[in-house]
């Protein structure tokens, strides 16, 4: 990059990238579902869903969890691979493989209308092996306690979603 002064301003020859500035491919934000939220006591199943955009830059992307029992507790987790393993009432949704499964701090308890939600904070990952960094594609689920549930293991989990976030 040269800059020389001119006439009326500055004049700029050559590339007007900063330095180091690379070039990064595009972007697209994805919330998916996958996997299958079993039967529980308050009825079809859990569901999860995204709130908010998946962008880096504006920190405000969260879980929301529906269809789960009144009043119970519940988890959200995350991990990078995808499975369906018998777990409880329902199904692990997350490979307990590399990096593992990483659970997003403090339990939350669903309210009257069977839902509950957890705002992600992208600048204080759980631990250190799971950031949430632009161009990532992350599992997300939650765990809830259904001491009434079908099978009578007293846990069930929700559907699942794959995020990939966006700068």
């Amino acid at each position: 990059l040269l800059v020389l002064p001119g006439e009326t301003g500055f004049l700029v020859l050559g590339d007007t990238k900063l330095c180091g500035q690379a070039d990064l491919p595009p972007c697209v934000a994805a919330v998916e579902s996958y996997c299958v939220g079993a039967p529980n006591s308050a009825g079809p199943g859990a569901t999860l869903s995204g709130i908010g955009e998946p962008l880096i830059a504006t920190n405000a992307f969260g879980l929301a969890l529906d269809g789960a029992p009144q009043g119970s507790i519940s988890m959200f987790f995350y991990g990078l691979g995808e499975a369906q393993l018998p777990f409880g009432d329902g199904f692990l949704c997350l490979s307990p493989l590399v990096p593992g499964i990483l659970r997003l701090p403090d339990p939350v308890v669903v309210d009257a209308q069977g839902h509950a939600e957890r705002m992600l904070d992208f600048t204080k990952p759980p631990l250190a092996t799971g950031p949430i960094t632009s161009y990532s594609t992350w599992r997300f689920q939650a765990w809830y306690r259904d001491p009434a549930g079908p099978l009578g293991t007293g846990v069930n989990t929700s559907d699942a979603l794959r995020v990939t976030f966006c700068p």
